[in-house]
């Protein structure tokens, strides 16, 4: 088992992803993040708050080159925000139609 809060950078090289929750926990914890650019990781990481890269060797080495070499974005990422707005979208998308 990995605990992420070790972890220098997050690096989910995924063919295919669910949700993704492992990226919010890295991101809680403020860890750089380098991802496939699949679904479930996309729909979480932009060019604000991670890396996407192609899934591919090739790729997934740049992303890791660039991450020790240059780093890489990441923004704080505001969980409780982020419960709310859930919170919020389960609430009309299930109580309120």
């Amino acid at each position: 088992m990995i605990e992420v809060n070790k972890c220098d950078c997050l690096i989910l090289p995924s063919i295919y992803e669910g949700q993704g929750m492992v990226i919010m926990e890295a991101q809680v914890l403020g860890l750089p993040i380098i991802g496939t650019n699949v679904a479930g990781i996309n729909s979480i990481i932009n060019e604000n708050n991670g890396l996407l890269v192609e899934q591919n060797v090739e790729h997934i080495t740049k992303g890791m080159l660039k991450y020790i070499e240059e780093g890489i974005v990441k923004e704080k990422f505001d969980y409780e925000k982020y419960n709310n707005e859930i919170i919020e979208k389960f609430t009309y998308e299930i109580l309120e139609n």
